[in-house]
């Protein structure tokens, strides 16, 4: 006889407890990892936590884990997806699938924009609409010899707090992929940030804080999250020789930064290795309604561009089933449905897995280099940017 199952977000504290113990049974981590990771989601309540009952037992969970991420200077809306799991005697079923098929329906209708998840199973979430999003780390295997600056250098205190979310927000302002974290959630890492206060590192000049990195690893440092004031980019030269000195037996540097990030740019300077991760994967839930959330940003890139773009030039883009016109009208950009007269300069068609590498990090797709100046106005100047601490 075929099993009953029920698919739907828990309804009882009793469910989230059942749900605790599923991921502490398939996942190598212990119930109190996932306890504290839920903690930290100031949204966090029910209705983000799915399960699939097989005959009245708890067979599978997937945690949806909600936030607005920087898109430059725009805010957009993600649901993060974690804590994928069934349990062994009900696998085969397609729970899961079945779970994150329900999930992007209900992200479309509460309005996501995006979705993102880690693993590295990628085949398994390619069935059901996500997209492998390549990186490339840098590995810096052999340090040079670090120039002196003016900076300070000192550990993290809880004097320092308000200074370092201060410069997260603004530095995120024109970086596309950062968590927006918010009051909330940046009061909910304050623990985590006191309890790493060693691996914290500040930058002054003077009394004023322009610079911080979080750090871990001792013959191989990860640098997990490097922020800086415009202007002062020398003082990612001082906390990298703060760090040399205190880790005297460093074999290598890692970093998964922006390309236009000054850190990234040093190491490839100083012949840092590219490396390649494939664990991030991404999904658009309303292509349309995304791109036309994005119409200023789109507008305020052509200015940056500075370069002679043409006059009413028309892209006609096409991307599965959508089709949609970007207008230039004298460097203001106008997005819309095209009607049955189409008149346009320039062609597009990409599939979804292309649109969102263009839109997050098109600064390291060289295939726009080929297109026309508004086509690289538009898509080629965005970098990506997320960091670790943020993870789910």
């Amino acid at each position: 006889m075929n099993p009953s199952i029920e698919i739907r977000t828990i309804q009882t504290e009793k469910e989230l407890e059942q749900a605790l113990d599923l991921w502490e049974q398939v996942f190598p981590e212990n119930r109190q990892f996932f306890e504290k990771r839920l903690k930290l989601e100031p949204q966090y309540n029910k209705q983000t936590t799915w399960i699939a009952k097989v005959d009245g037992e708890l067979a599978a969970s997937v945690q949806l884990f909600p936030y607005y991420t920087y898109l430059e200077q725009t805010l957009v809306k993600v649901g993060g997806i974690g804590n994928v799991a069934t349990l062994p005697a009900f696998r085969g079923l397609g729970l899961t699938h079945t779970i994150l098929n329900r999930q992007t329906e209900w992200m479309k209708q509460n309005g996501f924009d995006l979705s993102l998840l880690s693993t590295d199973i990628n085949p398994f979430y390619e069935k059901v609409g996500w997209h492998t999003f390549p990186e490339t780390p840098l590995r810096l295997k052999e340090i040079p010899r670090i120039p002196s600056t003016s900076y300070t250098v000192k550990e993290f205190s809880v004097q320092d707090f308000e200074a370092v979310k201060s410069l997260y927000n603004n530095f995120s302002l024109n970086l596309v992929g950062p968590r927006v974290r918010t009051s909330s959630y940046w009061q909910r890492l304050r623990k985590e940030l006191l309890q790493r206060s060693k691996e914290i590192l500040l930058v002054k000049d003077g009394k004023e804080t322009v610079a911080y990195l979080i750090y871990n690893g001792d013959k191989v440092v990860n640098l997990e999250e490097c922020v800086y004031q415009a202007g002062d980019e020398e003082a990612i030269l001082a906390l990298l020789g703060d760090i040399k000195a205190r880790k005297h037996n460093i074999e290598s540097i890692c970093f998964n930064g922006a390309c236009s990030h000054a850190l990234y740019k040093l190491l490839l300077g100083w012949k840092a290795e590219k490396t390649q991760i494939t664990t991030n994967m991404w999904k658009i839930n309303d292509k349309k309604s995304l791109l036309l959330k994005l119409r200023d940003v789109f507008t305020q890139r052509m200015a940056r561009y500075g370069a002679h773009i043409g006059e009413n030039h028309t892209i006609f883009l096409q991307c599965g089933e959508m089709d949609l016109l970007i207008k230039n009208y004298d460097g203001i950009v106008d997005i819309g449905q095209p009607s049955h007269d189409i008149y346009y300069n320039e062609q597009v068609k990409c599939s979804e897995a292309e649109l969102i590498k263009w839109l997050l990090n098109g600064g390291a797709a060289k295939e726009i280099e080929a297109k026309s100046h508004l086509f690289q106005a538009l898509f080629g100047n965005s970098h990506y940017q997320f960091w670790s601490m943020d993870s789910f």
